[in-house]
C-alpha cells in the first residue's frame, strides 16, 4: 500500500493536470514556508493546492482510513487558505516542515476528528 506522502503527491499532480516527475519533485520539496510565501486568496495555484488537500481527505474517507481533519460541508477552499495562513503565522517554528504536513496540521487544529491521523 502506498504511503500518505505518495498518495498526496499523486492527487496533487492529478488535480493540476500535470503528471510529470517535476511535479512530484515540487510537491515533495515544498515547505510550509514556501507555501505560505506564495499563497494568496487570488492565486489559483494556492487554491489548487488546498483543493488537493481536501481531495486527499476524500480519498481517505473512500478508503475508510482515519482522516487528518473533519471539515464541515460548508467550509470553502478560500476559508482553508485563510486558516492555513493564520496557523502558519502562529506556528512559525513548523514552517520548515513539508507543506502538506503544515497544511494538514493547520486544518486538524481547527477541525479535529474523533479518530484522526496524528502528525
Amino acid at each position: 500500500m502506498m504511503d500518505m506522502k505518495t498518495i498526496f503527491a499523486a492527487l496533487f499532480c492529478i488535480y493540476v493536470n500535470i503528471m510529470s516527475s517535476s511535479c512530484a519533485m515540487a510537491v515533495h520539496s515544498l515547505t510550509g514556508f514556501g507555501l505560505l510565501s506564495s499563497c494568496s486568496l487570488t492565486d489559483g495555484r494556492c487554491a489548487g493546492y488546498f483543493q488537493g488537500v481536501l481531495d486527499h481527505q476524500e480519498l481517505f474517507q473512500y478508503l475508510k482510513l482515519p482522516p487528518a481533519f473533519c471539515l464541515p460541508n460548508e467550509v470553502t477552499v478560500s476559508q482553508t487558505i485563510k486558516l492555513f495562513q493564520k496557523y502558519a503565522a502562529d506556528h512559525v517554528d513548523e514552517l520548515h516542515l513539508p507543506a502538506y504536513v503544515v497544511a494538514n496540521k493547520a486544518l486538524a487544529s481547527y477541525f479535529p476528528c474523533q479518530k484522526q491521523l496524528l502528525y
